[in-house]
Parts: C-alpha cells; sequence; structure tokens
C-alpha cells in the first residue's frame, strides 16, 4: 500500500493497495467487503491495485490485525490453497533477508 497525491497536488490523498496477482485484492475484498473495482496497469510494477482513501486504509489494517492467527507466515501460506504457488518465492525473500541479517 502505498500514498499518492492527486495529479493536480491537492488533497485528499489517494492510497493504492497493490498486488502482483489478482487473486490477492479479490481475496482483501473479500474479506474487508471493499466495494472498489479492483483496475489493472498492465505496464506497472504492481499490475493490479484498489485506490481507497484514508479511512478505508484504516479498516483494511483493522481487519488484518483482527484476523492474525498464525504463528509462521510461511506454514500459513503453505497450508493455503490459493496461496500455496508463492511459497518458493516467499522462501527466497526469507533467505535473501536472514542473509542481510547476519
Amino acid at each position: 500500500m502505498v500514498q499518492k497525491q492527486p495529479p493536480d497536488g491537492g488533497e485528499p490523498a489517494v492510497y493504492h493497495v497493490r498486488a502482483r496477482l489478482r487473486k490477492d485484492l479479490e481475496n482483501l475484498a473479500k474479506a474487508t467487503a471493499l466495494q472498489h473495482e479492483i483496475q489493472e496497469w498492465p505496464k506497472a510494477d504492481y499490475r493490479y491495485r484498489i485506490i481507497v482513501g484514508q479511512q478505508e486504509v484504516f479498516e483494511i489494517m483493522s481487519h488484518l490485525a483482527e484476523s492474525l492467527d498464525y504463528d509462521n507466515f510461511k506454514s500459513m501460506i503453505a497450508g493455503s490453497d490459493d496461496q500455496r504457488g508463492k511459497l518458493h518465492a516467499y522462501h527466497d525473500v526469507w533467505h535473501t533477508m536472514a542473509k542481510l541479517q547476519k
């Protein structure tokens, strides 16, 4: 998620909830009852986006905090049918970051 200023530089800022996979935003929208269109930006680094206001950011973050019920992220991913395909990538990120820690 990133904050973006309107093109005219005015207020209020908007927030782009971004994902590389559409399914991730579909899951988020379903879990939080977001009614926003999932936009596709084919040439962007993160292809899929939902654009929301500040209040919706609070609601999304609150939902994510309240739904946190696992003690190991990679194990949770491994047990999720629609997330399991990303497990190898998460292990790669974990390994890369662990090397920095040493």
